[in-house]
């Protein structure tokens, strides 16, 4: 541990700083992951939907 304040203050700031960044990328990556997510399910259903419809029509 540094025995001067202000590089002790210094050092504060950099891991705050590096904590912050590393934030912001795993809120990225659960939110790219969760659009991701709904796309995946939204065109699911699409396809369940025009399955559904196309072999009623079809009867």
């Amino acid at each position: 541990m540094p025995n001067d304040p202000l590089q002790h203050k210094s050092m504060k700031t950099i891991n705050t700083m590096v904590m912050d960044e590393l934030n912001e990328v795993v809120v990225a990556n659960i939110i790219s992951y969760m659009c991701f997510w709904l796309a995946r399910e939204r065109g699911r259903k699409t396809k369940t939907t025009k399955l559904m419809t196309s072999a009623s029509g079809s009867t």
